[in-house]
């Protein structure tokens, strides 16, 4: 997944975030997925038409699936990111950490 994938999905969690619909998402239940490597499932049935993911493809969506399991098992993200309480943050966290990492590696 390249930096513009990961743009794309963060201008997106910030579209749905300002909704507030998603304030109840929780950290939880967005580690849950990562953990078992369906996040991508999780966001598109969370959050639905309240986000155009369509800019991503299949080829991105496995990507973002192994990354963010990547990032959920190496960080702590209330020391890292300062989320601890919003799932959305933590979503939005590491679309930031995965932009960092295809710039750095």
């Amino acid at each position: 997944m390249n930096a513009s994938a990961y743009r794309s999905l963060l201008w997106e969690l910030i579209a749905v975030l300002d909704t507030g619909k998603f304030d109840k998402l929780s950290i939880d239940d967005v580690r849950q997925h990562a953990r078992g490597g369906t996040i991508s499932k999780f966001l598109q049935n969370e959050l639905g038409s309240s986000a155009d993911l369509s800019l991503l493809s299949d080829s991105d969506w496995k990507t973002l699936d192994e990354q963010v399991m990547s990032m959920d098992n190496a960080t702590d993200a209330s020391r890292k990111f300062g989320v601890k309480n919003r799932g959305i943050a933590l979503l939005m966290a590491w679309a930031l950490q995965g932009m960092q990492m295809t710039k750095t590696g």
